[in-house]
């Protein structure tokens, strides 16, 4: 899969793109319903002949725009992650378009020929929430008026799990909660965070989170796997309210791997062994289980 990153409309100008069928959106998550816009599109590009290309964008709106809500939004996936999973679901071109308050001011029209057009998208494929320029004012509906029959148009009708829409928002609200078996399930795949082994103060192991804006349970006990290097540990995680810190309780374990300060980790989490009500510090611990 081939990756650009897009830093305005100056990106494409002066560029000859080929056909192909484009699909728009912020896809934080790469959920179950994002998979069946992506994989509607996809059945179109193989009944075209056309790659499928998909534009998002490095960021959400909400860091750019600061609100009350700015300071608790979170991310399901990094950017590293969602070109991950954009991938598997067999994209042939992801565009990263770096979202600005430049580009937040466009237009409609402006977003259209300026992006869609200059992409050369001969297909648009949105679901069916999307909104596009200035003010989130155009929804995915609108986009034929302003094709000037330059492009044609799907909207992909919802995805609901036990009668209600499968979204980032509620996957990140189950997250939180601690409902991460859920969550999996309306993602399609297991829930990652990553982050970098360090030796804490009190000469402990812990793991120190790469993205502090990524959404974790705010409590309990949880079922892990971690990948370390290419070996995967089963593992136990406790989350109290501090730091963000994941603290290795078992020490002799961790002795038996040789583990390595600063070494890239990640975090699958699998699902919720108990609940906890007496946690004082935003911390993760856990321990590696025999």
């Amino acid at each position: 899969m081939q990756v650009d990153y897009l830093s305005d409309d100056e990106t494409l100008k002066g560029q000859t793109k080929p056909e192909t069928v484009l699909v728009l959106g912020f896809f934080d998550g790469v959920h179950r319903g994002h998979q069946h816009v992506i994989q509607t599109a996809r059945k179109l590009a193989n009944k075209y002949h056309l790659p499928l290309s998909v534009m998002t964008f490095d960021q959400h709106p909400s860091q750019i725009f600061k609100t009350a809500s700015s300071e608790n939004f979170r991310y399901l996936n990094t950017v590293d992650q969602k070109v991950t999973q954009m991938e598997k679901n067999k994209v042939d071109c992801l565009y990263i378009t770096k979202f600005t308050k430049k580009f937040a001011s466009l237009s409609p029209q402006q977003f259209v020929d300026q992006y869609i057009v200059q992409l050369n998208a001969k297909l648009v494929v949105v679901g069916f929430d999307y909104t596009f320029g200035a003010g989130a004012s155009a929804t995915g509906d609108d986009l034929r008026g302003y094709s000037h029959q330059q492009f044609d148009v799907k909207v992909v009708h919802k995805l609901t799990h036990t009668d209600v829409k499968v979204s980032s928002t509620r996957i990140r609200a189950l997250i939180k909660a601690g409902k991460v078996e859920l969550a999996n399930t309306l993602l399609g795949y297991k829930y990652e965070t990553n982050g970098r082994l360090i030796k804490t103060p009190d000469g402990q192991y812990g793991i120190e989170l790469t993205n502090s804006l990524q959404q974790i349970p705010t409590a309990g006990r949880f079922e892990c796997q971690m990948l370390y290097g290419k070996r995967p540990l089963s593992v136990f995680v406790e989350i109290s309210a501090k730091d963000g810190l994941l603290i290795i309780k078992n020490q002799k374990m961790v002795d038996a791997i040789n583990v390595k300060q600063n070494q890239l980790v990640s975090l699958k989490w699998l699902k919720l062994i108990s609940e906890s009500s007496a946690m004082t510090r935003r911390q993760h611990l856990f321990e590696i289980s025999n």
